[in-house]
């Protein structure tokens, strides 16, 4: 790691190379992936209550709907 190392400057994370510019690529990804999964954790949570509502709506219907005859 000691030749990776000139005049001060770490030639890993240099974005002049490629090397360096794809750990800066996966390293912004990554951030913005878990930006991303933090924003959708909200949807998830409104999908999963609204789901669990309409189960209990149609679980509550009564087993035999009655049918009322048609006024004259």
């Amino acid at each position: 790691m000691a030749a990776a190392v000139t005049r001060g400057r770490n030639r890993l994370l240099d974005t002049g190379t490629t090397l360096g510019r794809i750990l800066v690529f996966l390293g912004v990804s990554a951030v913005c992936g878990m930006l991303v999964a933090g924003l959708m954790v909200p949807a998830a949570a409104v999908a999963g209550i609204t789901a669990n509502g309409s189960a209990q709506f149609f679980n509550g219907l009564p087993s035999e709907l009655t049918v009322a005859l048609p006024g004259r």
